[in-house]
């Protein structure tokens, strides 16, 4: 699986943030949970974000889709990591 997030900030805040993903139907839901997690909330709260969040949020993941979360969890710190840098953009 793969993710790709692009992510605008605004005083501190996750502004916009948007992605596309290759890859199974739970990873594509913990890309969209994650992103509806962290709209508007400030950086280091979205950097808190974990995947049983993510997971609490759909109702339950099962086991083996459970990776999808992690996918998420690790592609949002990349592109805050990366934002802070000026970049928008992360994979």
């Amino acid at each position: 699986d793969r993710i790709r997030l692009t992510v605008e900030l605004e005083d501190g805040r996750v502004s916009s943030i948007a992605y596309t993903v290759q890859g199974c139907s739970g990873a594509i839901a913990c890309a969209s949970a994650m992103t509806e997690l962290v709209l508007g909330t400030q950086v280091i709260e979205a950097l808190k974000l974990d995947r049983d969040a993510i997971a609490e949020a759909l109702g339950g993941l099962p086991t083996l889709k459970r990776h999808g979360a992690d996918l998420a969890i690790e592609g949002l710190r990349a592109v805050l990591a990366d934002a802070k840098k000026g970049k928008k953009e992360a994979e």
